[in-house]
């Protein structure tokens, strides 16, 4: 039983790592996201840093 639940465990980690993976490429497909130094200069405006 403890390998059965360790497989089960392993799969549904991988199932959630690609489910991550396929929402960050529709967000890059749909243009929702934003380059590394401008979302951190839009932060710094934000929060006055």
């Amino acid at each position: 039983m403890i390998i059965i639940m360790e497989k089960y465990e392993d799969e549904t980690e991988r199932k959630e790592i690609y489910e991550a993976i396929l929402l960050g490429v529709k967000d890059l497909e749909e243009g929702k996201t934003q380059d590394g130094p401008s979302a951190l200069e839009e932060l710094k405006e934000k929060y006055n840093l």
